[in-house]
């Protein structure tokens, strides 16, 4: 998928793009005390694009919230991506799935739905796999992850493997708390997504 060319072709038109981040509260950008983080991976990623197309004409629009499921987000895909009819929707869920106990089943079931909605309305989808945690869900959210890495890939679409990318760059510190203060969510490395998000929609593949 040449996004590159898609943007750049919508850009020329003066018709802009618009792209939704879609997922739960590492999507908004969770920081403390039920603040969002001016570090989000959406704003971030919206800096970024427009700096590398030297336009002001790429929406980036923020649609996450705070510990939402994958059924949540099925529940909820018409409001929050579908009626925007976005070019391009980011999504990303499963820490919460792992906590609040969906089914392996289930949760594959709902990002599969999902990926065949957008694909209906011809919104490209970019499939994230949910970011590592620490403590006592950390096994079981990597299981989910690699659940939805095998069902990305079968449905030959972008994918990127997330908690494997976030994974390395955790691995990097000797107490990885400073990277995850709370086991879960950024401090202020939400940008290490966004740059990980703009390589794939830059390379295509």
């Amino acid at each position: 998928i040449n996004l590159v060319e898609n943007f750049r072709t919508k850009l020329t038109c003066n018709s802009g793009v618009k792209i939704v981040c879609y997922g739960d509260s590492i999507t908004w950008g969770y920081n403390s005390l039920l603040l969002q983080s001016k570090n989000n991976y959406p704003d971030k990623l919206s800096e970024m694009l427009n700096g590398y197309f030297s336009t002001d004409k790429i929406s980036v629009i923020n649609k996450g919230k705070n510990s939402k499921t994958s059924n949540w987000g099925l529940e909820y895909i018409y409001e929050n991506v579908l009626d925007i009819r976005p070019d391009l929707a980011v999504v990303m869920f499963g820490i919460n799935d792992v906590v609040h106990g969906t089914k392996p089943s289930r949760y594959k079931q709902n990002l599969a739905e999902m990926i065949n909605l957008m694909q209906k309305k011809d919104i490209v989808p970019i499939m994230l796999s949910p970011t590592p945690v620490l403590g006592l869900f950390r096994e079981k959210v990597e299981k989910y992850a690699g659940m939805a890495v095998h069902l990305f890939k079968s449905e030959n679409i972008l994918v990127i493997d997330m908690h494997s990318e976030i994974k390395r760059k955790l691995e990097m510190f000797a107490d990885p708390y400073i990277y995850l203060p709370d086991q879960l969510h950024f401090k202020n490395n939400y940008d290490d997504i966004s740059k990980i998000v703009f390589d794939k929609i830059i390379s295509g593949a």
